[in-house]
């Protein structure tokens, strides 16, 4: 893989697979194991470079490990995640979700979330009358699976809207608890659908001075990967994919999502036209070394008379 980022990598880390019946039922009745390969040629056709299946409360191993192996092909997909849309009951009647992405290095653990979901604290703590886990049961089930984390808070409509918040929207919880939220940069990224939105949240931003505290990505929400990126034949709303200015990594992603200069609807991170250095070659003791340069500011570091001077 690459050390330099050069280009901003595609992102879609909102798609659902049979395993989120329990809420969507018919809707995503399709998405199987056997039909992967209809999402992976859709995720193809639309260059996604890293994603992630997040199902309603679900983890299932064995999808996420027949997607990841297309890692190891020569196609656009680059990186897979693992991750869960998880429902919590933030306050007492109000629901919202959280697209939770975790770190895929160590795969033991990852293969274990599966286990902590359908048969230990998941599975325990989730209450049904409810539909979700209490605020402090998701923490719970997020400190068994003990794997580093991104939380994304799911919002359809803007967050500027004077409109009844859609279900399980942040906003339901009230602007002052989102505003709260905010000032305690509590979750990494917003999620919204619309590509219309971005106007209303830029504004939002703007308004309030959130510049720096604000991120926001979109995310498919796809339950029909015959239509990806749309969950309808005849999809009404206009999607964008979110681009990040980061390697495609979790590490790159946990990055991106904590500022948003990283994070855009295009992918123009780099000034086409900019002069750049791409790389240095050095001779040291009859050794041919490439040095990778990234565009903008480039450090070198290291412990004292190891050369950095000379360099």
């Amino acid at each position: 893989m690459d050390k330099v980022v050069r280009k901003g990598v595609k992102i879609d880390l909102h798609i659902h697979s049979v395993y989120s019946r329990s809420k969507d039922k018919d809707k995503v009745a399709n998405n199987t194991l056997e039909n992967l390969p209809v999402l992976i040629q859709r995720l193809i056709e639309n260059e996604i470079e890293l994603c992630a299946i997040t199902d309603h409360d679900e983890f299932n191993y064995e999808i996420y490990k027949e997607l990841k192996c297309e890692e190891m092909k020569d196609n656009c997909i680059k990186k897979v995640l693992p991750g869960i849309e998880f429902s919590v009951e933030f306050a007492e009647g109000k629901v919202i979700h959280i697209v939770t992405i975790f770190d895929d290095r160590d795969d033991d653990k990852v293969k274990n979330i599966e286990q902590v979901m359908t048969n230990g604290i998941g599975k325990t703590t989730y209450k049904k009358t409810r539909g979700a886990y209490s605020k402090s049961d998701y923490f719970e089930v997020l400190n068994a699976i003990n794997i580093d984390f991104v939380m994304i808070a799911h919002q359809k409509k803007t967050v500027s809207s004077q409109h009844k918040a859609h279900a399980n929207d942040v906003m339901v919880l009230g602007k002052d608890t989102f505003n709260e939220l905010i000032f305690l940069d509590y979750f990494d990224a917003y999620e919204f659908r619309n590509k219309k939105n971005e106007i209303y949240n830029k504004a939002f931003l703007a308004d309030n001075d959130l510049g720096e505290n604000l991120r926001f990505i979109t995310g498919s929400d796809c339950h029909n990967w015959e239509y990806y990126p749309n969950t309808e034949k005849q999809e009404k709303t206009q999607f964008a994919f979110t681009y990040i200015k980061s390697l495609p990594t979790f590490k790159g992603l946990a990055m991106a999502v904590t500022d948003r200069h990283r994070i855009s609807l295009v992918d123009k991170f780099f000034n086409p036209v900019e002069k750049s250095i791409s790389e240095i070659e050095l001779d040291i003791s009859g050794n041919q070394v490439c040095v990778p340069m990234s565009k903008g500011l480039n450090v070198i570091i290291g412990d004292n008379s190891i050369g950095k001077s000379l360099f």
